[in-house]
């Protein structure tokens, strides 16, 4: 079942959070629990690796967890056919994670646009496209700040109880 998840930077206060959609500990006390991570796809045979935008996502919710494994599992939307990847716990793209966080952070809250990053990375410049609400102020390099803008913030409390781990 899905699952709250809070991550707290002990030498910035930064809080990363998000939703697992399972944490499967199974009966057999020699098997380790390990996360599952879903997404929906068009189709699957594109899909020879899972993403590295996916990897990153998993790695807190591993961390957050004490899991050594994750599984990013993907799902061909018309068939139902799916696709799995294994993914170990892994420090160095998590500090990779937390290195962005502060970055997006240090520029959040001196209310200017962060680095473009989708914009100067080749793989990345789809979500350009198709996700990005900032699309006209970055083609254009204008600066906006985030009152211009809805920023969500992350939750401290989670509605249905649900226990943090705190790093």
């Amino acid at each position: 079942s899905e699952q709250s998840l809070l991550i707290v930077d002990p030498e910035t206060g930064i809080i990363l959070s998000g939703r697992l959609d399972d944490y499967v500990k199974l009966k057999d006390e020699n098997q380790k629990p390990f996360v599952v991570e879903v997404k929906s796809t068009k189709s699957i045979s594109y899909q020879k690796n899972a993403s590295k935008e996916h990897v990153m996502q998993l790695q807190p919710y591993l961390l957050g967890t004490q899991c050594q494994t994750g599984y990013i599992i993907y799902v061909e939307k018309n068939t139902m056919n799916i696709k799995s990847f294994e993914v170990p716990f892994d420090w160095n793209i998590f500090r990779e994670l937390m290195k962005r966080a502060r970055v997006l952070h240090g520029h959040l809250i001196n209310n200017l646009l962060p680095p473009a990053e989708a914009k100067e990375n080749p793989d990345m410049k789809w979500q350009c496209q198709y996700m990005c609400p900032y699309t006209d102020e970055c083609s254009n390099n204008l600066n906006v700040t985030k009152d211009e803008k809805t920023v969500v913030e992350p939750p401290t409390t989670d509605d249905k109880g649900v226990e943090f781990k705190e790093i």
